[in-house]
Formats: C-alpha cells, structure tokens, sequence
C-alpha cells in the first residue's frame, strides 16, 4: 500500500500516504478503515476547518493510545492546522481538554502545529523533509491551507557524475564534502485540500499532486467554491506533475459516468505531460 483513502465530499475525506506514514485531513470513520495502520501515523496534515476534513482526528488518537496502554509504544505525532480557523481551534481544544493533553504531559509526544501561508515547518519522516505551506481560495467561514512536502536530495556535482560510487568518499575526502554534494530541494507531494484556483506557481514540479474535483462538469457548478474536474487537470497539467489524484467528487456522480469523464480529460491532455490520473469514487475506498 503507497495510498489508501476515502472521499465522500460533505460527509468524509482522507487519504493516507505510508511511505511518509502522513494522512492528509481527517475525516469521520477513518479508524475503521485503517484499523492498527493508524498507530504508524507520524503526521496529520489537516487543511481547513470543515467538518468532513477532521472529526475523525479524536479517534484517530483513541487508537494510538489504546496502543499505548497495550503496549507502551507511541508513535511521535504532529498534528498541523490552520491557525486562526476558529472551528479546527475549538475542536483541537475540546480534544486536548477531554485527554488532558497538556503541553508538558510525557506519555504522548505530541506536537500541534499553527501553521499560515508562506512558511515552512519541520516534517517527521525517515528521510530529511520538510513541510511547505501556501494559500488557497475556498469558502470564507474557514482558512484554507495547501501543503507541499519537500525533500533535501543530495546529489554529486555535475562535474563528478561520472565517478563510481565506490571512489566518492575519496573524492570527498580530498575535496571537501560541499565541493562534492550539493543539496537539491525537491517537491515530492502537493495537497491542495478543498480549492479553487489553486497556486500552481507554488508547486511546480511536484511529483505528485493531490486536488480536488467536485464538479466533473463546470455547468454542474453553482457559485460554490470547488474545482471542477478540467480545472484539476489544467492545474496538474501546468505544475508539470508526475501523477494527479483526484478527490472530493460529488456523490451526485456514478462511477460509469466519473470514469467516462475522466477519460475524456485524459485524452484531452495527452500531449501536455500528466503521467498517471488516480481518482477516488465517492463512498470507495481507495488503495494503491
């Protein structure tokens, strides 16, 4: 498993990535899905303030601590939201109140993170990431937050790409390690959350684009602030991703009509660079 997920837009939404051990929001029923695969989480990335992205959070850490107290393990967790959005505040506090989880508490090492757009932020994973914020347009009653997650890949210098591996600790040893390496900031993964015109210049190039599409048809679309499903691969198309997956589809659509849809939008961009489309039926779960 890369990716599981379940999108039911208005009711539940989450997708959760195992190689960063990273779910992406937090929707209700997520614990029946994942089950014990919830105790890995090591990060809750949680994108605004609506009840279908998060009320599935309290159960999420109910079966991290039955762990706990069965077995004296906790996995490290960070919990990252939008600061100010006044509904993830108050659900966060009633949690934090109901297990009592006091900053200074030593059981659980649990770090909640205020993040705003424009920053960066320390990421937990086994290889050295961190978390990009930037800021996209949804409804006014919420603040919405889109997440690139980056990577520091480093590479030997173009001038030495032809030395065998086994020479380059010499090469180093002579050179000095930042005359040999140098460090590449790679965006690997895009979220975007419930959006519409999202930034594309701020993740151009990401390996992997999470967006929403709501509408498959822009007719279908009455003032609500949602994209519809050629907008998502207009975006995936213009930020020169390797993958598009898409979430968030209305549950007025059927799974014959989302995959005719799709495959229209497919061929329509065939020439324009997206590799692989991933999308989530309403209701399904997802895996891949």
């Amino acid at each position: 498993m890369i990716f599981k997920g379940y999108s039911k837009a208005k009711y539940s939404n989450w997708l959760y990535y195992s190689p960063y051990h990273t779910l992406f929001d937090a929707g209700e029923g997520i614990n029946t899905i994942l089950e014990e695969k919830i105790v890995a989480v090591n990060n809750i990335i949680l994108s605004h303030g609506h009840t279908d992205h998060y009320t599935g959070l309290i159960n999420i850490l109910m079966t991290k601590f039955g762990h706990y107290y069965s077995t004296g393990e906790f996995n490290d967790l960070s919990i990252y939201y939008p600061k100010n959005d006044n509904a993830l505040i108050a659900y966060i506090q009633y949690i934090r109140d109901f297990y009592k989880l006091n900053d200074g508490q030593k059981e659980f090492n649990i770090k909640w993170v205020e993040v705003e757009a424009g920053r960066c932020y320390e990421f937990n994973t086994k290889l050295d990431t961190y978390l990009e914020t930037f800021g996209v347009e949804h409804t006014k009653d919420v603040i919405s937050i889109g997440y690139n997650i980056i990577e520091r890949r480093r590479k030997l210098r173009p001038e030495f790409a032809d030395v065998a591996p086994e020479n380059v600790k010499k090469l180093i040893d002579e050179k000095g390690r930042d005359n040999v390496i140098y460090v590449e900031d790679k965006r690997t993964l895009t979220y975007c959350g419930d959006s519409v015109n999202a930034p594309v210049e701020k993740f151009i190039g990401t390996d992997i684009l999470i967006h929403e599409a709501t509408f498959l048809k822009t007719d279908d679309r009455f003032g609500q602030l949602h994209s519809t499903l050629e907008e998502a691969f207009d975006i995936a198309v213009r930020s020169k991703t390797k993958r598009l997956i898409l979430m968030h589809i209305s549950t007025r659509y059927k799974y014959d009509e989302i995959k005719s849809e799709v495959n229209k939008m497919i061929e329509k961009y065939a020439t324009a660079g997206v590799i692989k489309v991933d999308y989530i039926v309403p209701g399904k779960i997802f895996e891949v």
